[in-house]
């Protein structure tokens, strides 16, 4: 029995997504570490090289296996302050971030996920 093209499509989607994330370097930077481990699974399932999550606290919920977890320890006084505050840490790093990052990626070709709120361009230093 075959499948419909509708039936097909997420196996399709999900190969594509595979060949874009595997055998990359992916920071996920996501405001709690909780929300970065369905991200995380992802990325391993699709055999990304190297996986870094970059949040501010750990958040509720499992957090992602098998990676190390950086934190800026930014907040605010409401959630939108604590995102801002969580993005301008990722614009302008402290030297210990950046260091840890650095570490992670010598060379600067790891790819970022960020939030579709969040800065798109220069996080990091990538």
């Amino acid at each position: 029995m075959t499948s419909s093209p509708i039936e097909a499509e997420p196996v399709r989607i999900n190969a594509r997504l595979a060949e874009i994330h595997q055998a990359r370097k992916w920071i996920v930077a996501v405001d709690v570490a909780a929300a970065a481990t369905g991200w995380v699974a992802r990325l391993h399932e699709a055999e990304a090289e190297k996986v870094l999550v970059v949040a501010a606290p750990p958040g509720v919920g499992p957090l992602p296996e098998g990676v190390e977890i950086l934190y800026t320890d930014t907040h605010g006084d409401s959630m939108m302050e604590g995102f801002r505050a969580f993005f301008a840490s990722l614009l302008d790093p402290s030297p210990e971030l950046m260091a840890a990052v650095d570490r992670f990626d010598p060379v600067s070709d790891a790819y970022v996920i960020v939030p579709p709120f969040g800065p798109s361009i220069d996080v990091l230093g990538r």
